[in-house]
């Protein structure tokens, strides 16, 4: 009889514990993309040169990998 009420409670306490893992794993996502997004900016802020060369090449460079081997 213990034994079986134990057995419910682990049940019961599992899908309680999986919803909060994944509103957990939820938040973190949420946060690290924060941080990402701040890290791009402060990267973008120290270095506008190099951002400007690379927005401005990033499309031709894009159109080459589509290329055929050999069709330069």
């Amino acid at each position: 009889m213990i034994e079986c009420r134990r057995s419910i409670a682990r049940l019961v306490k599992a899908p309680a514990h999986e919803a909060t893992r994944c509103k957990q794993k939820a938040e973190s996502i949420r946060n690290l993309l924060r941080e990402l997004k701040l890290s791009v900016d402060n990267f973008e802020a120290s270095h506008p040169q190099l951002v400007a060369v690379v927005t401005e090449y990033t499309p031709f460079l894009s159109a080459l990998s589509h290329q055929k081997p050999g069709a330069f």
